[in-house]
């Protein structure tokens, strides 16, 4: 996946809480696609008027104020060879004020790993956006799926953890399958995130019927 509009949309509405100062860790090598459905409303003037549409995202983070850093297997645009299914390098635990994870999550072969890792390499007062697919949508796209009930569990499991905006919304106005769960969360405390075993008993998610074949292709 990549940025549309929505994806920015949300990163701007909680730009104004992030700690100080700015620093932006991006799961995946992400480009952005305003140019798709609704760009008709997407507010150009917050980014580089200068990218297009499949640029790569760390130009427009930087434009934000961001310290820019991203995580992918890929090495392309600079991203850091980070493999989001180990434990995260010890250089990277509460860096970011913010963390995203549009549309990689679901490609990781450990879940439990990355959502940790998500929330060891924020800064507490941070924010983590994420847009994902839901279950029956996108098939055959990733391992993982997952409902909103995915962070209201984690909010009621985890100490320091506050929802801040769920909504299910089609990507690019595919509503036949095309649905994505798109969330913002804080980080209130350093705390350990919950264990594994934790994790497996009060978290939802539904694993792909093919996800054996596919561990890991983002």
């Amino acid at each position: 996946m990549g940025l549309v509009a929505e994806d920015i949309l949300l990163v701007h509405k909680h730009l104004a809480r992030l700690p100080r100062p700015l620093t932006a860790l991006e799961f995946g090598n992400q480009h952005i696609y305003v140019a798709e459905p609704p760009a008709e409303w997407y507010p150009r003037q917050w980014i580089n008027p200068s990218l297009l549409a499949g640029m790569p995202a760390g130009p427009m983070y930087r434009s934000l104020g961001f310290d820019y850093a991203c995580f992918d297997l890929n090495d392309l645009d600079g991203a850091h060879h980070v493999d989001l299914a180990a434990p995260l390098p010890d250089q990277w635990k509460g860096w970011a004020s913010l963390v995203t994870d549009f549309g990689t999550g679901e490609h990781v072969r450990d879940l439990w790993q990355c959502q940790k890792n998500a929330w060891d390499a924020l800064k507490v007062g941070g924010v983590c956006v994420q847009a994902n697919p839901e279950a029956e949508s996108w098939p055959d796209h990733g391992v993982w799926y997952r409902q909103a009930d995915f962070y209201s569990a984690l909010e009621s499991t985890q100490d320091g953890f506050e929802v801040l905006d769920v909504a299910r919304q089609a990507a690019m106005g595919n509503t036949t399958d095309g649905w994505n769960i798109r969330a913002a969360w804080v980080k209130h405390s350093n705390v350990e995130f919950m264990t594994r075993a934790e994790f497996d008993a009060n978290i939802p998610v539904f694993e792909s019927p093919s996800a054996a074949g596919r561990a890991q292709t983002w």
